[in-house]
């Protein structure tokens, strides 16, 4: 249960009607709350729409009038109602300030709240009364309507029951003058006997919608930060002129679409977030924290780590929850505590993908390899595996078991892929999982649906041919009869000239004297290694010896200032940078013993003649 006073050190700011707006906002988001009217006063809360009742009810002053007289503490569902207004999951229930009768005044003016406290358990009867919305009442929230101004029901309201103060203002040096004292109050009962944090939400409200050319709002705004120490403020709700104010309507339910209504809401969500008991809140710290992460800014997390072992223990059976508790223990590099809460998370319900790809992860971050290779086969046997998590289990594996690579040709998530390029082009890594993006682009190619561009997918597909040594099937994605070189453009002419050497053993020079002429065009201006590589074999082969050998240091230089994987026209496979380099070498050697047979010619056809 999560205990929010809304506070206001004058009136005039409409903090009863925002109060009744974030009740019926959160009673429609599922949660069981109850509002308690503690402005015993000026009490109204009864009176809105939402919230009146067909029979008058006792509430807060008969409830502290009957201890008083009976030395019992009340059973607290006797002075709340439900409203009548029905809501689809969660609900709303009213503690009126009390029967309003001829009476009210008398029993108020009777009760001696500092007498009550010194003599007669003031603090217990409370704490009592709260324990009961939780464990009779079952709330999710407990919403508390709180007297303006310094009173001693104010501190109950501020200080003993909530979790959460909202502060209501209006920008003027009266209410932050005001306000200081409250917010001090506040914030020392940290360092007091119950070592208590309460959270402080700053709303400044009915704010005038108008041009602040001359800044007179912000300048305000500045100094109630500047004394109030906070940020900027949790919301601001604008001054609104509408006659359904009278009527005293709930906005957030009758006019949902409204700006009021969206500011309502916004503030809401900003005290949901705060609730780390709340499944919303939690998962909203969690990301918060998350992307604080990203951005290496965490400075306001200043209890961090209490609050994830809070949520830790609140949500134990939560498996959204725990993911991303997990992933940013993760990022603290705490591996044992995140191998911990995964297998907590595992508990509750069958894993999916990304779960067991982060535990391979961790497993093998703490060399626990046969661990991680068991829980990224698990990952290739899931039919609802995404193109994301088999690229990432390829990966891994290929780094810590690489003959199990070939696994991924039986995964039953191929049958239902969208085209995925970055899937092709890891599978493009190895000789034994060519066939697999062969498989895979045979079905994609035909889909004119298909974001990914055909012709893209068309030039992976000649590749892994060719790469597997389907040279004839590589010819005749480009026709039944030998194309004209002038209409290929240079992937092609290249891709082509390379399956007609693999088949018949001996290089077609037309189609990489195309090559050649095409490349010129762009020589001074790419940093493309792939590119540089494929013009260099060109050339060489063509008969230009020297540009051959240019454009391969050229190639050279241009992939050691990348860093992610390249093509490589010498393999036909996709390689690190480091492999790249040993192709270009292997190139070199080539040249200077000129004895030019391309690695994957080799590879498919050993021991074959070849001409040059």
């Amino acid at each position: 249960m999560y205990v929010v006073t809304f506070y206001s050190f004058k009136g005039g700011v409409g903090r009863s009607m925002a109060l009744v707006n974030v009740a019926a906002e959160l009673a429609a988001r599922g949660r069981r709350v109850l509002i308690v009217d503690f402005d015993l006063e000026a009490p109204g809360l009864d009176t809105f729409d939402l919230t009146r009742s067909d029979e008058r009810s006792r509430g807060l002053v008969d409830f502290v009038c009957d201890y008083r007289t009976t030395a019992e503490v009340p059973d607290v569902t006797n002075y709340v109602y439900r409203s009548h207004r029905p809501f689809d999951k969660g609900g709303l229930w009213v503690m009126p300030a009390g029967l309003q009768n001829a009476d009210y005044d008398q029993k108020f003016r009777s009760i001696d709240w500092e007498n009550l406290y010194a003599k007669e358990n003031g603090f217990l009867l409370f704490e009592d009364m709260k324990a009961q919305w939780s464990e009779s009442l079952h709330m999710d929230y407990v919403l508390i309507d709180s007297r303006t101004g310094h009173t001693d029901v104010g501190g109950i309201c501020t200080r003993q029951l909530p979790n959460a103060v909202v502060a209501f203002f209006f920008p003027n040096e009266q209410n932050r003058r005001g306000l200081q004292t409250v917010v001090s109050q506040v914030r020392n009962e940290l360092s007091g006997p119950l070592k208590k944090r309460i959270e402080l939400h700053f709303v400044m409200a009915n704010v005038p919608d108008l041009d602040d050319e001359d800044e007179i709002v912000a300048s305000e705004i500045a100094q109630f930060e500047r004394t109030l120490d906070f940020e900027y403020p949790t919301a601001i709700i604008h001054h609104y002129d509408s006659l359904a104010l009278l009527e005293q309507v709930t906005f957030v339910r009758e006019r949902p679409r409204s700006r009021l209504a969206k500011e309502y809401k916004d503030l809401t969500s900003a005290i949901v977030r705060k609730n780390l008991e709340d499944r919303e809140g939690a998962l909203s710290f969690l990301d918060r924290v998350f992307k604080h992460f990203e951005t290496r800014d965490i400075v306001r997390f200043t209890e961090l780590e209490d609050q994830l072992q809070d949520i830790r223990t609140k949500h134990s059976r939560d498996t959204e929850v725990l993911q991303k508790l997990a992933s940013i223990r993760r990022r603290q590099r705490k591996s044992e505590e995140a191998l911990a809460i995964l297998d907590e998370r595992l508990s509750v319900a069958a894993g999916d993908a990304g779960t067991y790809l982060a535990r391979a992860e961790l497993y093998a971050g703490l060399s626990q390899k046969d661990r991680a290779v068991t829980d990224l086969k698990r990952v290739l046997a899931m039919r609802e595996a995404n193109s994301f998590d088999l690229t990432i289990s390829l990966r891994m594996l290929r780094e810590m078991q690489p003959d199990l690579v070939q696994l991924i040709s039986r995964s039953p998530a191929l049958d239902q892929l969208e085209p995925d390029l970055e899937l092709i082009q890891e599978l493009e890594r190895s000789p034994e999982t060519l066939s697999v993006a062969e498989q895979l682009l045979s079905r994609w190619r035909p889909s004119s649906e298909s974001s990914t561009p055909l012709e893209s997918l068309g030039t992976e597909f000649v590749v892994c041919l060719i790469g597997q040594g389907s040279y004839q099937q590589a010819l005749a994605v480009f026709g039944t009869t030998r194309p004209n070189p002038i209409q290929l453009d240079m992937a092609d002419s290249f891709n082509y000239s390379m399956a007609a050497w693999g088949q018949e053993g001996a290089v077609p020079l037309e189609y990489l004297e195309r090559v050649v002429k095409l490349s010129k065009e762009r020589l001074e201006k790419t940093a493309n290694p792939n590119y540089l590589q494929c013009a260099s074999l060109a050339n060489w082969l063509t008969g230009d010896k020297r540009a051959g050998n240019e454009l391969l240091e050229k190639a050279r230089r241009a992939a050691l200032s990348r860093r992610s994987s390249v093509f490589s026209g010498w393999s036909y496979l996709r390689v690190s940078v480091e492999r790249f380099v040993s192709d270009l070498e292997e190139m070199q050697r080539s040249f200077e013993a000129e004895d030019v047979v391309p690695e994957f010619i080799r590879r498919n056809r050993p021991g074959a003649p070849l001409e040059r």
